[in-house]
This record gives C-alpha cells, structure tokens and sequence, in this order.
C-alpha cells in the first residue's frame, strides 16, 4: 500500500470500488492485501473513491 498506483481492471474509471460486483472486489482485496470484510468496513467508512479508502486504509496500522 506504499505507492498510490491503482489496480489495472478493477472498474471501467479504476477510481471507484464497487462493494457489489464480487470480480471487482476480489482484485481490490488483492491490491490493499487484506481481506473482504476489511474492505467492506474501509468503503463504507472512506467512501467508494480508491485513493481515500487507500488513505483510510493506512491510517489504521
């Protein structure tokens, strides 16, 4: 989670995270590296847009 690089295919603008298409969410989970649940609980926390759940995301460590 160092870099602010967003997955490539993640969504058609790769800037949302759609907690509703299971494919999308899978390469999200993939890219921060933790599980659904915490993803869930980040989105609904930060918001859809990638860059602030990212933030959101490192600021819990």
């Amino acid at each position: 989670m160092a870099n602010n690089k967003l997955p490539q295919g993640a969504t058609a603008d790769n800037d949302k995270i759609n907690i509703h298409d299971s494919n999308e969410m899978r390469v999200w989970i993939k890219a921060f590296g933790i599980s659904r649940e915490k993803l869930e609980a980040a989105v609904l926390a930060a918001g859809t847009d990638a860059v602030k759940v990212r933030l959101h995301l490192s600021k819990q460590t």
